[in-house]
């Protein structure tokens, strides 16, 4: 018997592994293109980085709601390919997809048409402004595109087939580095664009992105690719009211907690135009090594939502904590790395003002001893509590501690004046208190469920 545990234990670690490295990597990838955005825009100045750091957060809420349909996918189709019932995955994927056009479409034109009254939320500098606005008229239409191609992924890394998303990442990175590189500078004729440049990069390689994994995906014949007659929703596989159960909760999550991140931004927008610059050089280096650990996150929904899909709930329990020490370790350690490497990270960004360089050397400090904190949160949430269908639960921690607790804070120091590593500290508050909620909710197990029954089947507790 023991010696069974242990091969099942070294599979699963070995299936972990083959999970975690492309999602990890293709997450990486995704995550550089925004750092690599602003180091290819630095040379223009501080209000150009911070022009593009605001915007990248407006787009970002957007971006997130997107998410939350991709999220809904893969946990959906982990718990049904895991219950043997593959022939549902066409039909529920077009659901998902249609509701998130409901939803993503009208929010996205709000947006766009408010977009100026939104950026003067977040800067009083005239040269910011503009920029942002410039920046959101290109890019704001390529997220219908990418909320497909958000869900089709999703759906991918359900079935573990992660190694195409990967690949596309790959590509991408690579098409973008071009395209910035033509339409910033102004290459092969073109004259030099800047910020709205590298909105129009942005653009180009998300609509090149979709087709691509279109174009597999019918070549392939792929079992889960919606048809014609899927999206038309004249069957639906799966009920309305348990679909909104899971992606409903998951989208209003997302959108509050992305909403509060923009809320962060006009925060430290209060502290003038170099706070905000320091922001758009911390920020997409801080997500790069956060989505190091979204394949773990991803790995976990996997493997978790498979034992849940088979009303194994003694395993899925072990392996919600495994996956959660794990992850808390392997922060720390690149945590350690982030110290020891501060100035070889913000050595490609050409800003000519010495304050705000230092003052993001500063956040790059702080953000390493933040990094556990904040991937254990995201392995709590992502990883084990939606996967059992947890995801009201999820919404009330995140709501509780990013609005009660994370912004009220830092905004009252803000008011008064303090410093901005004061400030970001400040902003830490939520994570620790999430952290306590999302472990009580673990320990309860309530949040254990098998969602591929009529009636979800959970465990006695």
């Amino acid at each position: 018997m023991h010696m069974l545990h242990k091969l099942r234990h070294n599979k699963t670690a070995r299936e972990c592994f083959a999970l975690t490295w492309p999602v990890s990597l293709q997450a990486v990838l995704a995550a550089s293109l925004g750092m690599i955005d602003i180091m290819m825009i630095g040379h223009l100045g501080e209000e150009a980085v911070a022009a593009m750091a605001l915007a990248g957060r407006i787009q970002f809420v957007l971006l997130i709601v997107g998410a939350a349909f991709g999220t809904a996918a893969s946990i959906l189709v982990a718990q049904y390919s895991g219950a043997g019932q593959q022939n549902k995955l066409p039909g529920i994927l077009a659901q998902i997809i249609v509701l998130g056009m409901i939803i993503v479409l009208p929010l996205l034109l709000a947006t766009q048409i408010y977009s100026g009254q939104i950026i003067q939320l977040g800067s009083y500098d005239p040269r910011v402004i503009q920029l942002s606005k410039e920046y959101l008229y290109i890019i704001l239409p390529s997220l219908v595109p990418l909320l497909l191609y958000q869900i089709l992924e999703g759906a991918l890394r359900g079935l573990r087939q992660v190694k195409l998303p990967m690949v596309l990442g790959t590509v991408a990175m690579l098409l973008n580095i071009l395209f910035n590189w033509i339409f910033i500078y102004g290459q092969l004729g073109i004259e030099p664009m800047g910020v709205e440049g590298a909105a129009l990069a942005t653009m180009l390689t998300r609509l090149l992105l979709i087709g691509l994994l279109l174009a597999f995906l019918l070549v392939v014949r792929h079992e889960c690719l919606p048809s014609k007659q899927h999206l038309s929703l004249k069957e639906t596989p799966l009920a309305w009211r348990k679909l909104l159960v899971i992606v409903i909760p998951t989208a209003v999550n997302f959108s509050i907690w992305a909403t509060g991140t923009f809320a962060y931004q006009l925060i430290f927008g209060m502290l003038g135009t170099s706070a905000l610059a320091a922001m758009g050089m911390i920020a997409p280096i801080e997500g790069t090594l956060i989505s190091l650990f979204i394949g773990v996150a991803n790995a976990a929904t996997v493997i978790i939502g498979r034992e849940l899909g088979q009303s194994d709930f003694e395993s899925a329990y072990r392996y919600a904590w495994n996956f959660a020490k794990g992850i808390s370790f392997c922060s720390f350690c690149v945590g350690v790395g982030l110290l020891l490497l501060d100035d070889w990270l913000l050595s490609p960004y050409t800003i000519e003002s010495s304050d705000t360089y230092e003052s993001a050397k500063v956040l790059i400090w702080i953000s390493a001893f933040g990094l556990c904190i904040k991937n254990a949160n995201m392995m709590f949430s992502n990883g084990i509590l939606r996967t059992g269908g947890d995801t009201q639960n999820c919404l009330i921690i995140d709501v509780t501690g990013m609005w009660l607790i994370g912004i009220p804070a830092p905004f009252l120091l803000a008011s008064m004046g303090a410093p901005l590593y004061l400030v970001f500290v400040c902003a830490y508050l939520e994570e620790i208190v999430k952290m306590g909620l999302f472990i009580r909710r673990i320990l309860s197990k309530l949040w254990m469920r098998n969602l591929t029954h009529e009636e979800h089947q959970t465990i006695s507790v």
